[in-house]
């Protein structure tokens, strides 16, 4: 904690310094900083604050350079691109500064963007030719897989050399052989009664669909249509039941009735005779779980068939509470029945696992 305290007083120290203390000291991209702040205010300083200004880019210009010729020459595509942020980086505070520069520095700043050019053309070239060796292996070897990796490095290529009709017949090319295909059958087993609501709701499964892979859904197709066929083969939609009681008993004093005196004046007096009453709350929660098992058995009928089988299982609960009320409703204080909820229906239910069964299978298989 202490080294941290003092680095960062060391820093605010610094910061209230000149920016020719900067340099001095060797923070080069504070003293450009603070240079420029001041010559662009017009400051006082102004006249020392140009050369620390021009000192400063120098000083920046030797070390962006030596860290740009260390990521390009390692030929790596993350690297290459590091070296093309930094690039743009350095660029805008060059031409932030260059009003207050000789003129010799927008000459600099061609080389700059020269080397940006270069830069750009190459990432562009690398994932071009990427792109074409991929595609030429997944037509050779009938791997689609190869093709959808071509296409996204075509896309890349389109970052740094625009759109063209050459990339676009290229991508399109790259759909034509990535795409895989894939027939879902869906046997709702001995689901009678919901039978329907299952294959209204996994007829959906089409619309995860997308550009390189097409979903078919209880479709009749050969074999040599498809890269894949998948079977959802659902067990029976099951019920049970649990009921769980608990009972709070409650007493009270009460009036059972009043007996009338006469003192020794003759006044009466009514005096309340008391006798003790009880009664008791008793809560129900009912708790019902609907549940369903999938088996997901998968036949390959290519290469590009990557899914394996699996099998998922899914649970909805719902719960309901009631009361009822025992013995003498005198002795049961205000409130003490609670809040009334009922169980959902069978078929909201079967609908909650249905959809829960869907997300699960999609976001796991598709």
């Amino acid at each position: 904690m202490k080294r941290i305290l003092l680095l960062l007083t060391g820093l605010a120290m610094l910061a209230c310094q000149s920016s020719r203390t900067a340099y001095e000291k060797g923070y080069f991209e504070l003293a450009y900083s603070k240079a420029l702040q001041d010559v662009e205010r017009a400051h006082s300083k102004a006249a020392d604050s140009n050369e620390v200004l021009a000192l400063s880019i120098d000083k920046m210009i030797e070390q962006e350079k030596a860290q740009q010729i260390t990521l390009l020459d390692t030929r790596e595509l993350k690297a290459m691109e590091k070296a093309l942020k930094y690039n743009r980086k350095f660029q805008k505070k060059l031409v932030r500064a260059l009003p207050y520069l000789a003129d010799s520095y927008q000459e600099e700043l061609e080389q700059w963007r020269a080397e940006e050019r270069t830069t750009v053309y190459e990432l562009g070239r690398m994932h071009y030719e990427w792109g074409r060796e991929q595609l030429t292996q997944s037509i050779d070897q009938g791997l689609k897989a190869y093709a959808q990796n071509a296409y996204h490095n075509f896309t890349a290529a389109e970052k740094y050399w625009g759109k063209s009709a050459q990339m676009d017949s290229l991508k399109t090319e790259c759909v034509k052989n990535g795409r895989v295909h894939l027939l879902v059958n869906i046997d709702d087993g001995f689901n009678i009664s919901y039978g329907w609501e299952i294959d209204r709701r996994f007829d959906d499964l089409e619309s995860e669909s997308n550009l390189f892979r097409t979903i078919y859904v209880n479709a009749v197709m050969n074999a040599s249509q498809l890269d894949c066929e998948i079977t959802l083969r659902f067990d029976r939609i099951d019920f049970e039941e649990d009921i769980q009681t608990s009972e709070d008993t409650y007493s009270k004093e009460v009036v059972k009735k009043y007996k009338t005196v006469v003192d020794s004046t003759g006044q009466e007096e009514k005096i309340p005779i008391y006798e003790t009453v009880t009664g008791s709350v008793e809560k129900i929660t009912t708790t019902k779980t609907v549940f369903c098992n999938v088996d997901i058995r998968v036949q390959s009928h290519s290469r590009n068939c990557t899914y394996t089988s699996v099998n998922f299982e899914v649970s909805v609960e719902s719960k309901g509470v009631r009361y009822e009320e025992h013995g003498d409703d005198r002795a049961i204080p205000f409130g003490a029945c609670g809040i009334k909820c009922s169980v959902d229906s069978d078929s909201s239910m079967v609908e909650d696992l249905l959809d829960e069964l869907y997300d699960e299978i999609s976001s796991s298989y598709f």
